[in-house]
This record gives structure tokens, C-alpha cells and sequence, in this order.
């Protein structure tokens, strides 16, 4: 196959245009689904030999085959019951009957296993690889290839009177069939290992070999001698789809490298250029540094895209003894983060005894070499742990994520940046996690798995020092239900999500998949305030939606109902009625605590839409462009109070919000020295987005390139809360200067502690509260599992305790400080 050859996953891109083109062409329905078979079975059989217009490909072809049909004056036999006659016996007409039906019901999979499936055994890619094109896990991809081969098996045991015992002998001989033409056409012996070795499989694995079977009747031998061989794509799937054993990760000072690729996947992504890696410290090159690159993995952070780094296991992966390691870059280490930004190469270095390195970016090499180097401070401290659940059992495979709990990107030059963000790890088999190298000071640790709410603590610790951290995940609330189409049809394969807040800090998910019934579950939502949403990838627009309170523990019924709903149609625009285009709109609830939100970029018109949209009452803030909010710039406009509605809803930008100006000053404790830890932080007016800067050793700040329109402007000083400065305005082209920021005394507050009447808890929250306009902003001062110290040094305002037991709000307690 060529290069440029599309892929049977491309052409089923163009599925429902060929579907209105055949029934364009033929009055009687039943010629046309005779059409659209025979086109696929052409597509499969004998595939186009360039991209090209596949869109026209599959208009000749079908055309083509209705013209046939026309001629001839009968109708041929549909895909289900097509036979090839190359044969004489009868053995073999049941054999082909049975290849056509497995075709058949392979393409007649929904979309989200017909792909995978499709991807895995006609175009032979291994689930490492299927995972990267599809920016799914590999686990997602392996549990639906497995759910994709069950679906097959069932509707086989539908489609035959007496059941399995009826196709499964068929499918053997088929198999053995296949194992004769490939011996005659090359080297089989392999080949005849592997598929002898089919008989003895039962389970789960007779679906695998219902699949392999369709791949070698659909092939030749002859027709693809580049791909891996038959016997590869056999052993593998044995392994996917029943383990016989668990392979034990060892615990690295790091993050932990995500499943090893096969072998395979390196031959067929050859490398597009080098990158060579030079660490140095204060002493000169380090040797036996740890290299790491960068994939996306959006399925652990469906909000967005996260990084997962990793080694190259092709490929050395420490510097040598000059600091210096050479690695070749492919497909595989292209990632996207922040709106609409290019590709990427991302590297991340660890070395024992240092800090880790945060991530740094260059734009992502096509050939040639690209050199990074990367200074390293000393520093050893140890963040540890363990994750069980409830019942004490250690939870495996769970993220651990352990940072600053902020990201922001700077701007190195060159085209070249540092993205600062938490590191990432996952447990072991006993459920220990070991973070070496964090940089000191006051940490957010969190902890995720599937089934389970989200756990986010805050924990302090210092250089040099080792924190043991232990963390039990809870099981939360649970939606489950079954999901039907407007005609009341199971609304199989839908995609079903919740979205929460966890503790009012951060976005939790959890997603599952519609069963062939439509029935699905939820475990792990976070009590309190939940956003519910189901949908087809392939259909947009039809979907459901909910939004609802959730108390720990509970079970909540939600049958969705799968129809034509509105999207958000937005058109940003300047007051002369020009669009501005390529501009990022953000979108959140009018909710301080909901941590829901979406991003948009405008086209060339200006407009934008979005689907799966919460009912309630939504907030969009404006950025030129994505850009600014990828480095942390406020927005230029915002708007309250939009829904999905059919009309488009415009968003007017003034020309003079397109125009910079700054902000500047020095903050200052009650005694006139440096305010230390503390941040500057400001919001433009309307809109809940926050940016911030933080104060250097002098307490000085500065905000440049700032939308000229009105600010509230706060400071928040680490574990004593936030002083308001009130409303300013930027003017264009014109410094505000703050001068000196004088902050109050800090106020001595003891609390009655235990607070009478206060239930036991196992977690203690302390917000500070500000009124701004059109809503209430809450503060995270601080956050622990014991009870808080005898007393506080406070800035002056209004405060409350949160006080949880077992992930649940079980008091809630206001105070002022004046």
C-alpha cells in the first residue's frame, strides 16, 4: 500500500454522504442498500491507491454498481448473503457466506467500536498506536476493542437460528482455509502456529478470531506484503483480551511511562528528527540524567489535554557522561496544549539528587535536530503515599498528580517556552506512589481513578524533607439509567459524562459508554451540584442534558433522551460590526463553585458553536486571541446570562478593549517590608476569569499588556487570605500605578474549637469571601485532614469553615475578622 493511501477509517468518515447519494440514485430502498454494501465491500476488498477525493471514489464506485445492477436487471445478493464463487464445494460457499456476514457486521457496528476494531485488524495498528490517533487511553481503546468483539459474537448468535454452534465450526475452517492460502502465497508456518492455535481458544477469544478471520478474508496474502504479519496481530489480541498475568511496574522517582509500545510501533512511525538533550547543574554536566517526552492523553483529562511523559523504549533515555543523549522524535511526541497552538515537542528531565525539571517546548521538528538544554538545582525532597479505598483494599493505576495546582506557560524566546505545571505519576499494584525532586513549599496533591471522587489536598512541605501523604478515595454518588433516541430505541454505544466540582477547587469526570441496551452507569461523582450529558460523537446535536444536586452515597436514576437540541451560537464582533476573528471565548456557569467550563476559537467570520451545554445560565469571556489566555492574559469582554438558544447570539468588543495597557506597583506588609507570598490577582469586569501575578523579593508586580477596561483588583497573601483593592481602570496605552500597597495588620482569631455541636470531620476548609459583581468569589486559605491550629493571623473580612466527613459537607461556618 502507498503512502498516501486513505484508510478504510477515512472513507468511513464519508459514510452518511454515501448513504444520501445511493438512495439519490435508486427509488427502491432495498437497491439501495444493495449499493452501499457492494461499495463497501469494494472499499474493503479493493481500496482506493491515493487519497484523493475519497468523497468521489465512493460516488464512482456506487455508481458504478447501481449502473451494474441496471443492466443486468436483477438485483445482486446484499452483503449479508454474497458469496465469492472462486470455489466449487459446498464448504467453501459457507465459508464466503460467513467471511460477507462478519464483513457485514463489522461495518454495521456503532461508530465508537466499528473505528477501533476497523483501525486494529484492517490497518493492522497496534492499541499503543490507536490511542494516539484517536487521543484515547490505551486502556479505553483495549476494553473497546474487547466490547466491540463481544458486540460481533452477539449479533452472530442473533443472526443464526441454532446460535454459535452454528457459525463458530464455519469460522474455524474458514481460519484454516486462510492458513492454507497464506502457506502457498509465502512463509506460513508462523501464520499456521498462530491460527491452529485459534482452536483451542474459548471465551472471549473466539470474538477475537471472529475479527482476525474477517481481516484474512479480506486480504490476500499478496495484496499488503508491508504490514506485520497474520501471526503478530493474533498473539497480541490473545494478550489484550485475556491476560494470564500482571505485569508489575517498578516504582519510579518520576512519572511513570505509560504502557510500553510494541515493537511494531517504532518500525511503522520511523522517526521525523532528533532531538539531543544536554543537562547541566551548578557543578557542570550531569550524567545518568532521565529524559523524557511528552504525549497527550486527553481521556484522563477530558476537559483539555494532558501530557504524559515517558521513554522512549527504542531509544537511550539518560545522558551520558557529558550530559548529553540523543533521541529521535516521531509522530508519537507531537502534542497540542493551550488553544489552537502548534505542534509541540515537550521534554521534561529528572536527575536523583536535583528538582525536577518543568516541561519545555519547541515547536515540533520535521527532520533535522533540534538541541534543548535543561539547568538543574539541587534539591531531594519526597513526596509519598499510598491510595486505598474505603474498605483499606490499594487502589492501582491511580493518577497522582502533585504541584502548585496552577499552569502557566513562559515565554523562553526563540519560539521556545516552559509550561509550569504539576507532575504526574500512577500507584502501583499496592497502591504506593513516590514523588522525588518537587520543589518545596505548599503542594496540591490529587488523586484520581475511575469509580471514584476525586481527592485534592493541600500539604506544605520542605526542601530536603521526605512527606508521607496517604489518601482513601471515596465512593461518591452514582447515575445510572438507560439511554433511548426520541423513537425510544436503545441509544447504543452514546456517550454518557457527569461533570462536577470537587470541594468547589477543580473539575471532576467521569464518562461512560451506552451498553446495546442503552443502560449505563456513573460511579465516583463528587456529592453536591453535578452536570449530566449524553451524546453521539457522530451525530451532533442530538443529545441530553441535566443538571443536578447529588448527596453522598445516593443512587440516582437518569434516563436520557437523545434528540435535536440547540446549540451556543455565538458571532464575537467590534462595535463597527467586523468580525473578530480567531479570537478564544471561554464559557463557565454564573456559579463561583462550578468548575465546568469550555473554550472555543472563532472562524473567519467570527462565529462559533457548542454543544452539550448545561441548562442553566452561562458567563463567555473574550481573548484576541488564544494566545493571551495561554499566557495568562485577562480577557478583553465578557457577557452574562447566555443559553442554547436557535437564534446567534452576538458579542460586541469595543475597539479600545483591542488596545494594551499595564498596571504596576509595590505591595507592602503593615511594617513596610515586602510583602512575601504574595500575589496580585485581577478581574475584568464582567466575567469570573482571575490572573495573577506574584510579587518579587522587592514586593514589586506588574501586569502588561492589559485590555484597557475596568478591574477588580485583589491581594492574596498565602494562609492569612485576600485584601480587595477595589475597581480600577486601564486606560490605553496608559500605566495605572499603584505606588506602594500598604496591606492592614493581620488580626490574631482564635476559633472555638471544636465548634459546639460540629459533627466529626476528617477534612477542614477555610475560605475567605468576597462580594464582587454579579458574584460571591471564595478563597482557599487554607486546607487540611486535622484540626486547624489554636489561632490564626488574618487579613480583615468575611471567612467560613467547611468542615467533611468521607468527601460530604457536613457544617458549614461564617466568621468576620475585622
Amino acid at each position: 500500500m502507498s503512502a498516501d493511501a486513505p484508510r478504510l477509517s477515512d472513507l468511513l468518515q464519508h459514510r452518511e454522504f454515501l448513504e444520501r447519494f445511493a438512495r439519490s440514485l435508486a427509488r427502491d430502498p432495498a437497491v439501495a442498500d444493495d449499493v452501499i454494501q457492494e461499495t463497501w465491500l469494494t472499499a474493503l476488498e479493493r481500496p482506493p491507491k491515493h487519497h484523493g477525493d475519497l468523497r468521489a471514489w465512493l460516488r464512482r464506485v456506487a455508481r458504478n454498481a447501481f449502473l451494474q445492477r441496471h443492466r443486468s436487471g436483477t438485483r445482486a445478493k446484499p452483503l449479508e448473503t454474497a458469496s465469492i464463487e472462486r470455489t466449487e464445494s459446498s464448504d467453501s460457499h459457507e465459508r464466503e457466506d460467513v467471511s460477507t456476514r462478519l464483513a457485514s457486521e463489522l461495518l454495521a457496528l456503532p461508530e465508537l467500536y466499528r473505528r477501533v476494531l476497523i483501525l486494529r485488524y484492517y490497518e493492522d495498528k497496534t492499541p499503543t498506536a490507536i490511542a494516539r490517533e484517536l487521543d484515547r487511553s490505551v486502556n479505553t481503546v483495549t476494553s473497546q476493542i474487547a466490547r466491540g468483539l463481544k458486540l460481533m459474537q452477539e449479533r452472530l448468535d442473533r443472526s443464526h437460528e441454532e446460535g454459535r454452534s452454528r457459525w463458530l465450526p464455519t469460522v474455524l475452517l474458514l481460519a484454516r482455509g486462510r492458513e492454507r492460502e497464506a502457506s502457498a502465497s509465502e512463509d506460513g508456518a508462523p501464520i499456521a502456529r498462530s491460527i491452529g492455535g485459534l482452536r483451542a481458544v474459548v471465551g472471549l477469544l473466539v470474538a477475537a478470531c471472529l475479527v482476525v478471520t474477517v481481516v484474512l478474508v479480506l486480504r490476500s496474502p499478496d495484496r499488503a506484503p508491508d504490514r506485520a504479519p497474520a501471526e503478530v496481530l493474533v498473539a497480541r489480541e490473545s494478550k489484550l483480551v485475556a491476560p494470564t498475568a500482571t505485569n508489575e511496574r517498578t516504582l519510579e522517582p518520576i512519572e511513570t511511562p505509560s504502557p510500553a509500545p510494541d515493537a511494531s510501533v517504532d518500525a511503522a512511525t520511523p522517526p521525523n528528527a532528533t532531538v539531543v538533550v544536554e543537562v547541566v547543574g551548578p557543578d557542570g554536566a550531569i550524567a545518568g540524567a532521565s529524559v523524557y517526552t511528552a504525549t497527550s492523553d486527553p481521556s484522563r483529562d477530558p476537559g483539555g489535554s494532558m501530557t504524559k511523559f515517558s521513554r522512549n523504549p527504542a531509544a537511550p533515555s539518560a545522558t551520558d557522561r557529558d550530559g548529553r543523549v540523543a533521541i529521535p522524535v516521531g509522530d508519537a511526541q507531537r502534542v497540542r496544549l493551550g488553544a489552537n497552538r502548534p505542534d509541540e515537542l515537550m521534554v521534561s528531565v529528572y536527575a536523583k539528587g536535583f528538582m525536577k525539571s518543568y516541561a519545555e517546548s519547541v515547536p515540533f521538528p520535521e527532520s533535522g535536530t533540534v538541541t534543548m538544554t535543561f539547568q538543574l538545582a539541587p534539591g531531594s525532597t519526597i513526596v509519598r503515599g499510598s491510595v486505598t479505598d474505603e474498605e483499606g483494599a490499594p487502589v492501582e493505576a491511580a493518577l497522582v498528580s502533585v504541584g502548585n495546582g496552577l499552569e502557566r506557560r513562559i515565554d523562553l524566546g526563540g519560539r521556545r517556552s516552559r509550561l509550569e505545571r504539576d507532575w504526574f505519576s500512577e500507584t502501583r499494584a499496592d497502591g504506593a506512589f513516590q514523588h522525588e525532586g518537587v520543589r518545596p513549599g505548599r503542594l496540591r496533591v490529587r488523586v484520581e481513578h475511575p469509580g471514584f471522587v476525586p481527592d485534592i489536598a493541600w500539604i506544605t512541605v520542605a526542601d530536603g524533607t521526605e512527606t508521607e501523604h496517604d489518601v482513601v478515595l471515596r465512593s461518591g454518588a452514582t447515575v445510572s439509567g438507560r439511554a433511548t433516541m426520541a423513537d425510544g430505541s436503545p441509544a447504543a454505544g452514546a456517550s454518557v459524562r457527569a461533570e462536577f466540582s470537587v470541594h468547589g477547587l477543580a473539575l471532576g469526570v467521569q464518562q461512560a459508554v451506552a451498553n446495546e441496551d442503552g443502560e449505563f452507569e456513573l460511579r465516583g461523582i463528587a456529592p453536591e451540584r453535578a452536570f449530566l450529558f449524553a451524546w453521539f460523537a457522530e451525530h451532533p446535536g442530538v443529545n441530553a442534558a441535566l443538571d443536578l444536586t447529588l448527596a453522598r452515597g445516593e443512587t440516582h436514576v437518569w434516563n436520557p433522551v437523545l434528540e435535536e437540541r440547540p446549540p451556543l451560537r455565538l458571532r464575537v464582533q467590534l462595535d463597527d460590526g467586523s468580525p473578530l476573528s480567531g479570537a478564544f471565548v471561554a464559557l463557565s456557569t454564573t456559579n463561583d463553585s462550578d468548575a465546568w467550563s469550555r473554550f472555543l476559537v472563532t472562524d473567519a467570520s467570527g462565529r462559533a458553536r457548542i454543544e452539550l451545554l448545561p441548562a442553566t445560565d452561562l458567563v463567555a469571556v473574550v481573548y484576541p486571541r488564544p494566545a493571551d489566555f495561554d499566557n495568562g492574559l485577562p480577557p478583553c469582554h465578557g457577557e452574562q446570562g447566555l443559553h442554547a438558544a436557535a437564534e446567534e447570539l452576538s458579542l460586541t468588543v469595543p475597539h479600545e478593549r483591542l488596545v494594551r495597557g499595564s498596571l504596576r506597583g509595590v505591595v507592602l506588609d503593615h511594617d513596610g517590608q515586602p510583602a512575601a507570598n504574595a500575589l496580585v490577582q485581577i478581574r475584568a469586569r464582567p466575567g469570573g476569569v482571575f490572573c495573577w501575578k506574584a510579587v518579587d523579593a522587592t514586593g514589586a508586580f506588574e501586569f502588561d499588556r492589559l485590555p484597557a477596561q475596568l478591574y477588580d483588583a485583589f491581594i492574596t497573601r498565602a494562609g492569612a487570605g485576600t485584601f480587595p483593592l477595589g475597581a480600577i481602570e486601564v486606560l490605553p496605552r496608559d500605566p495605572f500605578e499603584f505606588g506602594e500597597i500598604l496591606l492592614p495588620p493581620l488580626s490574631p482569631w482564635t476559633p472555638l474549637w471544636p465548634i459546639p455541636d460540629a459533627p466529626a470531620a476528617d477534612e477542614y476548609t477555610l475560605l475567605k469571601i468576597d462580594s464582587l459583581e454579579g458574584l460571591e468569589k471564595r478563597w482557599l486559605v487554607i486546607s487540611g485532614a486535622t484540626p486547624p491550629p489554636a489561632s490564626f493571623q488574618l487579613l480583615p473580612g468575611k471567612y467560613e469553615w467547611l468542615l467533611h466527613r468521607a468527601g460530604e459537607l457536613v457544617r458549614r461556618e461564617a466568621f468576620e475578622v475585622r
